[in-house]
């Protein structure tokens, strides 16, 4: 279990979704430019995953993570809030800026986010740690434990991990126990997950965010520091019905 801080149910109806794509609220992964999935009809494109960082951090992730809220609220509306952002982002750090664009670009396309897949991966997706499979919490009860919502999403996580059982799992999800400090939505995930037969080292933990943007930014950051095998991301989450 690697661990790297700062790097349905019912008839209500919540389904335990997974979506596979190159990007999901920023996690980004790269193929080659022009090349498609036949599987899903993506067409992808190459985005740099490395940068020489040269501005303030806490003020690039301010952006990025406006950037997100923005568009992950209110979609085509924020566009021009976007481009404002990409422009403020750019005039702090050039190359943080135009990868940026490229992955908001990438997001607003309508290649993006089309195929879903209900309680586990489809075939055809690349059987080795090129794959990455990311769980996104839920908040916990009170006392720590977690909710039907995110066991959901644990079991298809489970099913997908052991269909690609060389694929890395990432738990993300910090502390939101109201009466629990000590636990947080990745730590349980991860308990739940090697309580099942899943090996410890196929988990990546990520329990800082508090937030989908955080979960999808501090994700990001791990993978892209520090697993260059990973370029597809399958992000699990639930939708609403």
């Amino acid at each position: 279990m690697i661990n790297r801080k700062n790097a349905g149910s019912a008839l209500r109806i919540t389904a335990c979704i997974v979506t596979f794509c190159l990007m999901a609220a920023l996690c980004s992964c790269t193929k080659e430019a022009g090349t498609e999935s036949a599987e899903k009809g993506l067409t992808t494109e190459k985005i740099p995953l490395a940068e020489s960082v040269s501005g303030d951090p806490d003020t690039i992730q301010k952006y990025i993570e406006e950037m997100v809220v923005d568009y992950g609220s209110y979609g085509e509306e924020a566009d021009n809030k976007v481009d404002e952002l990409l422009n403020e982002l750019s005039s702090v750090d050039t190359d943080a800026g135009i990868r940026w664009a490229k992955i908001m670009d990438l997001w607003r396309s309508d290649d993006l986010g089309q195929p879903l897949n209900y309680d586990v991966l489809p075939d055809g997706l690349p059987d080795t740690d090129e794959l990455c499979i990311v769980v996104l919490g839920f908040q916990l009860n009170p006392d720590g434990s977690m909710k039907d919502e995110l066991i959901n999403r644990l079991t298809v996580a489970y099913n997908s991990a052991v269909k690609y059982p060389d694929s890395y799992i990432v738990c993300t999800g910090g502390g939101t126990a109201t009466e629990n400090e000590s636990v947080t939505e990745a730590g349980m995930m991860v308990g739940w997950l090697i309580d099942q037969g899943i090996e410890e080292d196929r988990i990546i933990v990520e329990d800082d965010s508090l937030t989908t943007a955080q979960n999808a930014i501090y994700t990001y950051d791990i993978l892209t520091s520090d697993y260059p095998s990973v370029k597809y991301i399958a992000i699990i989450k639930s939708s609403l019905f």
